[in-house]
């Protein structure tokens, strides 16, 4: 015997579905099962098909238990030993006439080209050749049934299973059914279940009425089915088209939410690569980046206290030099704040102001650094305390500003008591420049020479001295002096070497300040500060890229659990069936990192210009898309992979879909 069933039964709880079945088939014929509704007629069906499990018993099939077999032997069983067909056809409606009756064959390993070619021969034989291409949706239902039969003969099936094959179907359409399979039991075994007692009895070769004696188990020797089975794999493309367009809506959602997640993490990406730099070459966009001040600091202990006092004190010539020795062109100078303070009230066009930052450059023709940043106006031609140049923050307040004049004088007061005397040291500086510098927690400045200051008050005396020669001679605390030197660096290159010695200055007691470091490391902590806001942006986007595709393809999988019954049932793998629904996710997160690359660049220039106008920092953001060449195919190639890993995962994990409940029939 072919196949057979021993003391087979089968629970759902505490009920019993089928109980001690025993029944033998043979090779070939029509053997139909009948009974009373509810006797277990199609819960037989479909143990004996291997949709289903027995509680009890055992079914062997060409004398091998089904219960041993393996995974593989399993699909093998279903997709080329056997066969079913259904009450209401189960066709797939995504796909036509042709494709619906060749995908048995192309799951199992055929190639499209013999799968279609056979699949036209049984259409022909059975009369639908001429519905080969149309959908599946205008056929009448006698029409579906034989196309669903022409499917179920497709695999040369050694058993045809049929569930109420002619439930669904008109008097005349029934008898057309069953003559179709009463000629396909000629060549193989039908096993069918049905209601219809003048059908059953006119076409059927054996009739079995579950709940009389059942068939006597006859003895025969095993003989082996094939412990492998091939799965083809192409079916997955045809089927990719139809179930994008049915899923359209949220493949869109998919797109979309990959559009703003790939977007926002390429240009946050670029603003990781491009900030630091930004910000090094934006910190050279002040006239002060290559002068800065230095002093001296001991710490001084308090009787019974654990706490210090700094002292704070001007280092002499000597130790300037020696510190600054690893910057060859940088001097130090002294500092004649006391005469001329770097804010103080000054008069322009006649009205006195408030007061803003003088600060001294020592080539204020700008030929050592910094025309690059002239917007308007001319440098100086010479070193003296006549002119000035001003910043945009200072020309905003007072709109043109180039020929006119500003007004400045401090009165100093020098002398021990009962001998103080005073100095009047005044300014009239004319505008000839405006220079356009980094934005950044900038103020209103004016740049003065600090060689023509030195040379004015080489002009003034006080104590019978000069103020230049009478500061020189002055103690390291002395106030008359500032408690700092100026350092000039002569040469741009040099100024990374003077920055580097600021930390440096500190372990060997001295404090170097610099306005152009401590604006851009105000800048670097506030982009640090961004840095952290953006890492967790970006692992909350591609979380939610994530789990967006995952439930996306994971809806698909759940709206379309009876095609994927179906698809199981033909022998398809469960990895086959995921990756197929996987596809669509990794489609369109493919198609949303493609069109962020493109989009990026106009977007990152967008960003440039905005950061550009409010900070005055430029290329902020610089991503690169193109150099070297292999950076697209990298991000194509990560954004592939993680669209099908977050689809196929949960897919695989938990996509588990039963045959035989999706299938059952209505």
């Amino acid at each position: 015997m072919l196949l057979e069933c021993k003391n087979v039964g089968k629970r759902f709880g505490k009920f019993v579905a089928l109980k001690r079945v025993s029944l033998s088939f043979p090779n070939v014929g029509l053997v139909s099962i009948m009974g009373r509704s509810g006797s277990g007629k199609s819960t037989l069906l479909n143990i004996l098909s291997g949709m289903a499990r027995p509680s009890k018993g055992k079914v062997y099939y060409k004398g091998n238990d089904l219960s041993l077999f393996s995974k593989e032997q399993w699909r093998a069983y279903r997709s080329k030993e056997t066969s079913f067909l259904f009450q209401h056809y189960n066709l797939l409606p995504e796909i036509n006439v042709l494709d619906n009756v060749a995908l048995p064959l192309r799951i199992s390993g055929v190639s499209s080209l013999k799968a279609k070619r056979k699949a036209k021969a049984l259409l022909n034989e059975f009369g639908l050749g001429k519905m080969a291409h149309r959908n599946v949706k205008t056929l009448s239902g006698g029409e579906k049934q034989r196309v669903a039969l022409c499917r179920a003969l497709s695999t040369s099936p050694r058993i045809l299973f049929a569930d109420e094959p002619t439930g669904a179907l008109d008097e005349t359409n029934a008898k057309k059914v069953m003559e179709a399979l009463k000629e396909a039991s000629r060549k193989r075994l039908v096993v069918m279940v049905s209601h219809n007692e003048e059908l059953v009895k006119e076409y059927s070769d054996r009739i079995i009425e579950l709940g009389a004696t059942n068939d006597e188990i006859k003895k025969h020797s095993p003989r082996a089915i094939s412990k492998k089975s091939r799965s083809g794999f192409s079916w997955v493309y045809r089927f990719l088209p139809s179930s994008i367009r049915k899923n359209a809506f949220k493949n869109l959602m998919s797109f979309a939410s990959g559009l703003v997640g790939f977007s926002a993490l390429f240009l946050s990406v670029g603003f990781f690569l491009g900030n630091q730099k930004a910000v090094e070459i934006s910190s050279r966009r002040t006239l002060g980046y290559q002068s800065g001040t230095i002093c001296k600091k001991d710490y001084v202990e308090m009787d019974n206290s654990p706490l210090k006092l700094v002292k704070q004190s001007r280092p002499s010539l000597e130790e300037s030099a020696s510190l600054l020795e690893s910057v060859p062109s940088a001097i130090a100078e002294d500092d004649y704040s006391y005469f001329f303070p770097s804010s103080q009230v000054y008069e322009f066009e006649g009205e006195k102001r408030n007061p803003c930052s003088f600060l001294p450059i020592y080539d204020l023709t700008l030929n050592e650094g910094g025309k690059a940043l002239l917007k308007e106006g001319e440098a100086p031609r010479t070193n003296d305390f006549l002119t000035c140049l001003v910043n945009e923050e200072f020309a905003s307040i007072y709109g043109k500003v180039i020929g006119k004049w500003i007004y400045s004088e401090y009165l100093a007061t020098v002398g021990e008591a009962g001998e103080k005397g005073q100095v009047l040291v005044s300014a009239k500086l004319e505008i000839v420049g405006v220079v356009e510098e980094f934005p950044f927690l900038n103020s209103p400045k004016v740049y003065y020479s600090h060689q023509g200051l030195k040379e004015y008050l080489r002009g003034l005396s006080v104590k019978e001295k000069d103020i230049v020669s009478f500061l020189a001679e002055q103690p390291p605390d002395s106030h008359y002096s500032s408690y700092r030197r100026r350092v000039f660096v002569h040469d741009e290159k040099d100024v990374p070497s003077f920055w580097a010695l600021i930390q440096k200055s500190e372990e060997e007691g001295y404090e170097i300040q610099s306005e152009g470091k401590a604006t851009a490391d105000s800048f670097l902590a506030l982009s640090s500060a961004l840095s952290t806001s953006l890492t967790l942006f970006l692992s909350i986007a591609v979380a939610g890229i994530v789990l967006i595709i995952g439930l996306s393809s994971f809806s698909s999988f759940v709206s379309s659990k009876k095609e994927v019954a179906l698809l199981r049932f033909f022998g398809a793998k469960e990895s086959h069936v995921a990756f197929l629904f996987s596809l669509e996710g990794t489609l369109g997160c493919l198609l949303a990192c493609l069109l962020s690359l493109l989009a990026c660049p106009w977007l990152e220039k967008l960003v440039n210009g905005y950061f550009q106008s409010e900070f005055g920092v430029t290329n902020l953001l610089s991503f690169p898309y193109s150099n070297p060449v292999w950076v697209p195919f990298l991000c194509l190639g990560a954004a592939g992979l993680l669209g099908f890993l977050s689809s196929f995962i949960p897919l695989k994990v938990a996509g588990k879909v039963s045959i035989v409940e999706e299938l059952r029939d209505e």
